[in-house]
């Protein structure tokens, strides 16, 4: 009986080892892809990014000269109520 039990423990830790061998080779067949992914999701935020940056430059440029219209009608209006 105390044979069979080894036996037993023994098969048990060879499936154990053959399964995380095979866990290991499947991982590493699968970090390729995932690094591609990666790498895809990266791209794709980094051009959002720009984008996201040139429409805020294009804000704040609009609005700078939206301020300086505004000052200078402002200033007309100012000076015909002066008149």
């Amino acid at each position: 009986m105390r044979s069979n039990s080894r036996r037993l423990s023994h098969s048990c830790s060879l499936i154990y080892l053959d399964a995380t061998v095979l866990g290991v080779a499947h991982v590493a067949e699968i970090l390729p892809a995932l690094q591609r992914s990666q790498n895809k999701s990266q791209a794709q935020n980094d051009a959002k990014a720009e984008v996201d940056h040139q429409t805020l430059t294009y804000l704040a440029e609009l609005q700078d000269e939206q301020m300086t219209e505004l000052k200078s009608i402002t200033e007309i209006l100012h000076n015909l109520k002066n008149t």
